[in-house]
């Protein structure tokens, strides 16, 4: 994925990767690792590379960061899982009288998606 990412970034600039390597202030094998997919950047390499090439750091670290990618991921499914439970509720009392007609374990699973406390009663 980064690896594409910086070929492309280096294509449009007909960059050569002692080129990239330095305005990235990196060694050149730094850089053919990481277009060969071998190594990521590291933390503190991350605000050079969107220094130079005008990108967000929420943009590389996407790429380079399994942390970020799914954290991200985990939370674009609760929003996604929220916002279709709604969309199937028109109203409050159609939202209680669904809540009570199903089933606790489903229940809970409905509120904990919707951060709604549940009480253990």
């Amino acid at each position: 994925m980064f690896d594409n990412w910086l070929a492309g970034k280096m294509r449009v600039r007909g960059w050569a990767d002692k080129d990239a390597a330095q305005a990235l202030e990196v060694d050149v094998s730094t850089i053919g690792r990481w277009l060969k997919g071998a190594s990521l950047p590291e933390r503190r390499q991350v605000a050079k590379l969107c220094d130079v090439f005008k990108v967000s750091p929420i943009t590389i670290l996407r790429m380079t960061d399994p942390d970020v990618l799914l954290a991200e991921t985990e939370k674009a499914a609760r929003q996604d899982s929220r916002a279709a439970i709604l969309a199937q509720i028109p109203d409050v009392a159609d939202a209680v009288d669904a809540l009570v007609r199903m089933s606790p374990e489903r229940r809970a699973a409905m509120l904990m998606l919707l951060r709604v406390p549940v009480s253990e009663e």
